[in-house]
């Protein structure tokens, strides 16, 4: 993840996150398959593949699946900082959507991990862990206003 965008994870209550060998990952599964999630994603937001376990959602959103024997563990949302605020809301809805089929929460490295109780509680949560970040990309990007994958195809799109 670049200097462009941000993350944030949407996990089941009984799945936990863990560290491997330093890296990310989750421990748990639920009966929910990404097949069948991807269905119940497709009924309110664009979908379309884009790599192995990877997703664009309505254009401008990356999401991607871990999953274990075949049960989803976890959804990671990415977006770019140019559609931010966008960014918390299409995340809320997703969601909503999921949680409809299995209770979750809402979970980044930075120790936060908790349930999602509205809009705007989730966007106090992003703006705790990235508006300094943000403060950073408009120094770095202070006319990027185009709306963007993350990625790079933001970069690609700096030189259009």
């Amino acid at each position: 993840m670049g200097a462009e965008s941000y993350f944030i994870h949407i996990i089941p209550q009984n799945v936990e996150p863990i560290k491997i060998k330093g890296a990310n990952a989750f421990q748990g599964t639920t009966g929910l398959t990404v097949d069948s999630l991807i269905n119940i994603l497709s009924s309110s937001f664009q979908i379309k593949h884009l790599q192995d376990k990877e997703y664009i959602v309505n254009e401008y959103w990356i999401i991607s699946f871990s999953e274990e024997t075949g049960g989803f563990q976890a959804l990671t949302v990415e977006g770019c900082f140019t559609l931010f605020e966008k960014g918390i809301t299409v995340i809320f809805e997703l969601a909503k959507l999921i949680d409809r089929s299995i209770p979750i929460f809402i979970y980044h490295p930075y120790g936060i991990k908790k349930p999602i109780t509205s809009e705007q509680d989730l966007g106090s949560v992003m703006h705790q862990i990235y508006d300094q970040k943000i403060e950073q990309f408009k120094e770095l990007f202070p006319s990027s206003t185009k709306p963007s994958l993350p990625r790079e195809t933001f970069y690609q799109s700096l030189h259009k």
